[in-house]
């Protein structure tokens, strides 16, 4: 969620979207928004601990949300449009 707002910050007509819905014995949550998107050469590396594009940012955050949900026996999964903004599904 933090991420999303940092996404948008400065934005007019800025948009985060956050879902939750549970099927059977799942629970997938949601969170997308209308920034700029991840380039796709940095997809895969923001989940490399210590990884930031930012200036405060400690890289941390995805690498250990992304280790609790699969110790949980759950995924994150990341989808994202350059222009278009980015979403992460957590699904437990």
């Amino acid at each position: 969620m933090k991420n999303a707002i940092d996404a948008v910050a400065g934005s007019d007509d800025s948009i985060i979207q956050v879902g939750v819905r549970g099927v059977d014995y799942t629970v997938r949550f949601s969170f997308k928004d209308s920034g700029l998107g991840i380039p796709s050469e940095l997809r895969e590396q923001i989940f490399i601990p210590f990884f930031t594009t930012k200036e405060e940012g400690s890289g941390i955050g995805l690498s250990l949300c992304r280790q609790i949900v699969y110790q949980h026996g759950g995924s994150l999964k990341l989808f994202s449009s350059e222009g278009e903004g980015t979403g992460f599904i957590v699904e437990i």
